[in-house]
């Protein structure tokens, strides 16, 4: 009998500790998870908000002003960009017909360029480049020698026009690894508008400049597994390209 108990007693105190020791890694890794579910859609919607801010700007680099309407904004910044697409001297003073609106526009050399880095992701890749390094003789008529250099392709035909150059000696082709760094380019979307916790559009004040400020304005709670809240707050505004978080 006695066996019996102290066999119940342990098994309980086992289940006990089994118990327990769930509770901890629950209490460990759930509200981390939660910690970073709520840093990730902060880190969005502020990458969002610099979004709208840069529509602006660029709406104001080509119209003079700043509009109370970013969607406006934005359509007209898409449909310069995708003029200078279909035809590279789309520059300069131009009269874009939009949603049955003519609006006059500024766009400078190279906006086009500015644009694809600002709505881009930048990356980076190793390519390997092939290239032909000759050696070829100078010249020098006040030394009275002649001189070896080194020269890429790139420069030969420079040289070749040089009065000192005589000749081609040797030829060595040759590799190497070169680091490219290109940005894989996107359209600004209507979607990057909104408040990705509530859906709510970001606020815009033109006023002596632009302040674009998120739509929360009290404490998100939503339960999670009975005991953990997530929490989302204010995600701050930029104002004339200052964002509150840095």
């Amino acid at each position: 009998m006695n066996k019996r108990k102290n066999r119940i007693f342990a098994d309980g105190l086992e289940f006990i500790i089994i118990f327990s020791m769930i509770l901890m890694l629950i209490s460990i890794y759930v509200p981390r998870a939660i910690w970073d579910e709520e840093e990730q859609i902060e880190k969005i919607s502020r990458f969002r908000m610099e979004n709208v801010f840069d529509v602006e700007d660029f709406y104001h680099q080509l119209h003079g002003e700043y509009s109370a309407d970013p969607l406006w904004a934005m359509n007209v910044v898409n449909a310069i960009r995708d003029s200078l697409t279909a035809d590279s001297t789309y520059l300069n003073e131009q009269v874009l017909k939009l949603g049955g609106q003519l609006v006059n526009v500024n766009v400078p050399k190279g906006w086009d360029v500015i644009f694809d880095t600002t709505f881009g992701f930048r990356g980076e890749r190793k390519d390997n480049v092939k290239y032909t390094q000759y050696v070829v003789v100078m010249y020098h008529q006040e030394q009275d020698i002649y001189d070896t250099s080194y020269v890429v392709e790139k420069d030969l035909a420079a040289i070749k026009e040089n009065p000192d150059f005589v000749g081609i000696i040797a030829e060595n082709p040759s590799e190497r690894v070169e680091l490219i760094t290109y940005y894989d380019s996107y359209m600004p979307d209507s979607a990057l508008f909104y408040c990705p916790l509530i859906e709510k559009p970001y606020e815009v004040v033109v006023e002596n400049g632009i302040k674009i400020s998120s739509p929360i304005k009290e404490v998100v709670k939503d339960r999670r597994y009975l005991i953990f809240s997530f929490r989302g707050e204010n995600h701050g505004y930029i104002e004339d390209g200052v964002s509150s978080w840095n």
